[in-house]
């Protein structure tokens, strides 16, 4: 994968990757929200977990460690795409028993990074915060 472009599918997945991981560790919720989210979303139809995170790996490498591969995002063209990976990031930071800080600062940047706009991320936070209410 090194030298290659990731594909959408890649980086979307690494979406999911940095939320779950930035507080030092992707536990027991974040592992089977990925997992549910590769089963149903068909961005992910067909693909292997190792491949994603193979792709995944080679980001963090050539942007030299796993925040600053954040920028690999800016990749995604569509601004579609560019909320999904936004949407997939808040659910992996909401699934466990709430949203850290540090998970609150990683959730602002990529809101920069993907160029965002800063209601339309609170509506899909709040949103977001609903589906994992009560946890």
């Amino acid at each position: 994968m090194k030298g290659m472009k990731p594909t959408d599918q890649v980086l979307l997945f690494h979406a999911m990757r940095l939320a779950a991981s930035v507080d030092g560790r992707i536990n027991d919720e974040e592992t089977a929200l990925v997992h549910g989210t590769l089963a149903v979303l068909p961005d992910f139809e067909d693909l292997d977990v190792d491949a994603l995170q193979a792709g995944s790996d080679a980001l963090v490498e050539e942007f030299g460690g796993l925040l600053e591969s954040a920028e690999a995002l800016t990749r995604l063209k569509p601004m579609a795409s560019r909320r999904k990976a936004y949407l997939l990031a808040l659910e992996m930071a909401h699934a466990s028993a709430g949203v850290l800080s540090i998970e609150r600062t990683l959730l602002s940047m990529l809101r920069k990074l993907l160029r965002l706009d800063a209601r339309v991320a609170k509506q899909m936070d709040t949103v977001v915060g609903w589906k994992f209410a009560g946890r």
